[in-house]
């Protein structure tokens, strides 16, 4: 499945009403912003009616196995921290130390 890369390169302003509200459902709201859409019909038909404003490029995406995880296991999460105290030493450690 590919992606397409979308830049908005020109400003909408000075350009028709509908012309603006394809650019902001394509998620663009600033210059030189880049959004990766779904390479689809729907998209594809957004793009043909700005392509003065845009600049596309598609993008191919990598083959993920399974769920796309990129951890091989679950990793327990952090304990927060409170007043930047050390983290305290278990006590089997201490009593094997003396």
């Amino acid at each position: 499945m590919s992606r397409l890369k979308i830049t908005l390169k020109r400003s909408p302003i000075g350009h028709n009403e509908t012309q603006k509200r394809t650019v902001r459902a394509l998620g663009l709201r600033r210059l030189h912003q880049t959004v990766y859409q779904p390479d689809n019909p729907s998209i594809r038909g957004m793009i043909a009616r700005i392509p003065h404003l845009l600049h596309v490029e598609v993008v191919q995406e990598p083959a993920t196995k399974g769920r796309g995880s990129h951890r091989t296991k679950k990793e327990a999460p952090a304990e927060p921290r409170l007043g930047g105290e050390a983290p305290a030493e278990p006590k089997e450690q201490e009593e094997a130390s003396s």
